[in-house]
């Protein structure tokens, strides 16, 4: 806008304020170069950085209106539409991009856009009246847009959160039940191994019953019933 009419001379204070937002856009790179930078070596959750990246937006947003707001008086009608269409781009893109900062996104677009309104519609042109009547319309359409797409956003975000809740608390529950499977893989190894000493025991103790039912316990020799009944059993055996 300062330099791209033909008929416009670039003054000193529009020199002053075209460096300025250039800077301030400079600072904004170098920042989220920063960020980028400490978000690659560290996991963090960012409050910061987003809490500069909103302090930017809205500075640049502040910056845009000033330029209105200075130079109004000197502007012809094509450069206060070329302002308008302009800034209801950059509020427009703000209700998707800044969606996430309801507060945000509102105030970047509001600041863009109310000031040339007004000035507009308390100018004493009436083809002025006409374009602060739009802007205040295109205000009014993007502040609509801004809170609807802030709370889809916000309510994606909270799902997210959610999704990623839920499968974690899976992931905790997956680790229990693994758990308790080795666990009970050592308990049933256990059992097994007790039955089978069980096994080996009552072995023991049968057979130890048979020798006590069998021999005598004087001279260890087969008593009178077991000799019985291997005779009889012989018998069989042969018959």
């Amino acid at each position: 806008m300062v330099f791209g009419f033909s008929n416009v001379v670039a003054t000193k204070y529009q020199l002053i304020w075209w460096f300025s937002i250039s800077f301030i856009l400079f600072l904004r790179l170098c920042d989220l170069a920063v960020w980028k930078l400490k978000s690659s070596k560290s996991l963090s959750s960012g409050l910061l950085g987003i809490q500069r990246y909103a302090i930017g937006c809205i500075a640049t947003a502040i910056a845009w209106s000033l330029y209105v707001l200075i130079f109004y008086e000197h502007l012809n009608e094509i450069e206060i539409i070329f302002a308008i269409i302009t800034m209801s781009l950059l509020a427009g893109g703000s209700s998707s991009v800044l969606a996430a900062s309801r507060f945000t996104a509102i105030s970047y677009s509001m600041i863009l856009l109310l000031p040339i309104s007004l000035m507009g519609l308390f100018a004493e042109q009436e083809h002025h009246n006409l374009l602060g009547i739009m802007g205040a319309a295109i205000a009014s359409i993007i502040l609509i847009s801004c809170i609807r797409s802030s709370h889809f956003t916000l309510d994606a975000i909270n799902q997210k959160n959610l999704n990623a809740l839920l499968v974690k608390e899976m992931e905790n529950e997956k680790n229990h039940v693994a758990l308790a499977n080795q666990e009970l893989e050592v308990a049933s190894s256990e059992l097994n191994r007790v039955n089978i000493n069980l096994e080996d025991e009552v072995k023991r103790r049968t057979d130890e019953i048979f020798q006590l039912s069998s021999l005598d316990p004087l001279t260890q020799l087969v008593n009178r019933k077991a000799f019985t009944a291997s005779l009889e059993a012989l018998i069989e055996q042969c018959c």
